[in-house]
């Protein structure tokens, strides 16, 4: 994903997510020039899941933390690191495409708080790489849930998203 800073203003979300394919996994988008430079880390993630979200052919996404496009893997550097997340990886996988056309927020924040393959589950306890929170946006009724620390032990907080105002 390559983001050239535009001499205007991008106001809508809509603009900032268009995104232009130049290869099956390269993809150019858009952003504002910041006072602090030209990129903002939450703009970078969007992008980065909307450019993965045109790259999936199953109907569904599953992230964690290694390359799964072949020209970034020679990237990768902790194999240890590298193990555990396409552990998760395969199991999230498996857990959505068992539900594909049924997810509800409910199968979300049961499939964050799955144990299966312990140590290297999607929810990991312990004292170095853990679970710190857990995320679901219903994006249909606009509001999102938030665990703060490990989503099998703590209670999702309801927080309702404001709609895009009318440009």
């Amino acid at each position: 994903l390559y983001c050239p800073a535009m001499a205007f203003d991008v106001t809508d979300f809509k603009t900032l997510m268009t995104l232009e394919a130049h290869g099956p996994d390269v993809f150019v988008g858009v952003g504002p020039v910041y006072p602090w430079g030209r990129v903002y880390g939450g703009q970078v993630v969007a992008q980065a899941l909307r450019a993965a979200f045109s790259t999936v052919e199953d109907g569904y996404l599953v992230h964690t933390n290694h390359y799964t496009s072949p020209p970034m893997r020679p990237f990768e550097a902790d194999r240890e690191w590298i193990a555990s997340s396409i552990v998760r990886y395969n199991r999230g996988r498996r857990l959505l495409k068992g539900n594909l056309g049924k997810i509800t927020v409910q199968t979300m924040m049961e499939a964050l708080s799955d144990h299966v393959g312990y140590p290297r589950s999607i929810c990991r306890h312990g004292s170095g790489v853990k679970t710190t929170f857990s995320v679901v946006i219903d994006l249909s009724s606009l509001t999102m849930y938030l665990a703060w620390g490990n989503p099998c032990e703590e209670e999702y907080l309801e927080y309702r998203l404001l709609p895009s105002p009318p440009v």
